[in-house]
């Protein structure tokens, strides 16, 4: 309906331009008239084209393009960073805690804390080597990982020494924990992990040292934190 109107009106505008140039009246179906008449058809057009353009385009006022869904991307496993929670190319980071880390607490409330920490990760403390009115707690060897997925979790959490991969069949590691009271209700944590992969060769097999990325001590830490910060 808006194209007929839009041809009408030029059709009209036409006939009025023709009747300006000749002075002569304007012949319309059934009827002649004269200059000042057809301007009046023209508004009067031209005002019915305007309503209902405005018309047709209310309903669209106020409506909101679909929304797109969030871009979303694998989650990286062991990438870290200094803020908790920020993502990068998809890839969610972990904080970084300080090592050694302040806890303001005391030393008692800490380690049991610690304690509370070890055990939710089945973790035992070995007696023979902590001393623990010291603050020094030491873990038992803890396997966490076999098979196929030693490689890829050995490397996560440290820098293996060079060996094929496909000789790893294992890896373990053991914490030692440091407590130190710096000032009056202000202790001082440290976590060091003892990490070893082990090597299975022609002959015999064999536990190697692997160096620490700190990835299991900030682990450590930040389970610590959310026990002791949160009381």
């Amino acid at each position: 309906m808006e194209v007929l109107l839009f041809q009408a009106i030029a059709d009209t505008a036409l006939k009025f331009y023709h009747a300006i140039r000749t002075r002569k009246p304007i012949s319309l179906p059934g009827r002649k008239v004269d200059i000042a008449t057809m301007t009046r058809i023209l508004i009067n057009r031209m005002a019915v084209v305007v309503i209902l353009l405005t018309a047709v385009a209310l309903p669209c006022v106020g409506q909101e393009s679909p929304r797109q869904p969030p871009p979303t991307g694998k989650p990286g496993e062991g990438s870290r960073a200094t803020a908790p929670g920020i993502s990068f190319g998809g890839r969610v980071r972990e904080e970084v805690l300080e090592n050694p880390y302040r806890f303001h607490s005391t030393p008692a409330f800490v380690t049991d804390a610690v304690k509370l920490v070890l055990s939710e990760r089945d973790l035992e403390i070995d007696d023979s080597r902590s001393r623990i009115r010291e603050g020094v707690i030491v873990t038992q060897w803890h396997v966490f990982a076999k098979g196929i997925s030693t490689v890829s979790e050995l490397a996560r959490v440290s820098h293996p020494p060079a060996v094929e991969a496909h000789s790893w069949d294992s890896a373990r590691y053991l914490l030692e924990i440091r407590i130190v009271l710096a000032e009056a209700n202000l202790t001082l944590v440290s976590v060091n992990a003892i990490i070893e992969g082990r090597a299975r060769g022609i002959m015999s097999t064999s536990w190697l040292r692997a160096e620490s990325k700190g990835v299991l001590e900030n682990e450590i830490l930040i389970a610590l934190r959310g026990k002791v910060e949160v009381r």
